[in-house]
């Protein structure tokens, strides 16, 4: 991942670590406007959604379409709200190899 989206992306977790176990409770994905980054446009989403331990796990994301929005690529890093009130920082190679997205 590039220092400039992982930048960003952090910009856009930064804003939910403050948050509780109960605010990160809803299952939708918020799209945001797209943004420019290096002069490459990214549309950039946060979702969440509960895991079976009952952790609730936020991720942040931006994706850049390649090919008229069939093709693309998606970078994201997210954070894990478990019920005990701790959070976790997740990167994208926790991403992949526990949930299996992007």
């Amino acid at each position: 991942m590039k220092p400039e989206i992982r930048n960003e992306l952090e910009s856009m977790r930064s804003k939910y670590e403050t948050c509780s176990y109960k605010e990160v409770q809803f299952e939708d994905w918020i799209i945001l406007d797209s943004i420019k980054i290096e002069g490459k446009k990214y549309w950039p989403a946060i979702w969440s959604h509960q895991r079976p331990d009952d952790s609730w796990l936020v991720t942040v994301q931006l994706t850049r379409w390649l090919f008229f929005k069939i093709f693309g690529t998606t970078d994201c890093i997210g954070i894990l709200f478990h019920p005990s009130g701790e959070k976790e920082l997740v990167d994208e190679n926790f991403l992949m190899n526990e949930v299996g997205h992007p």
